[in-house]
């Protein structure tokens, strides 16, 4: 049941390490309630090692997904600089053109 619905709370999107990670979360904490002695195959004594498992996997898909806007906003920044920069460069081009146009206009005099 706790695997159900930790695979529901899941994006599908998540590598194959995320999955792996969380796998073996999974099994860290159907090994403790095993060594805890829980009643019931799949439910610790006080259902709080579940609590916390589940916590954990939200709190690791957020991060992710975290992540993933802030590479997101990176690029985005990085696309409007490299634009930035090409303008001024060709703006930097114009006014050496300019400035080239005037000299000679001034050594002509």
């Amino acid at each position: 049941m706790l695997v159900f619905i930790l695979l529901q709370v899941l994006p599908s999107n998540l590598s194959n390490s995320g999955t792996r990670n969380v796998r073996a979360m999974q099994r860290a904490a159907k090994d403790r309630r095993k060594r805890n002695g829980a009643l019931e195959a799949g439910s610790s004594l006080d259902g709080t090692e579940d609590n916390d498992v589940v916590k954990r996997q939200k709190r690791m898909v957020k991060n992710r997904e975290s992540a993933a806007r802030s590479r997101q906003r990176k690029q985005q920044y990085t696309e409007e600089l490299e634009k930035q920069v090409a303008a001024l460069k060709q703006e930097n081009e114009a006014l050496k053109k300019t400035v080239a146009e005037l000299k000679s206009r001034s050594t002509k005099k």
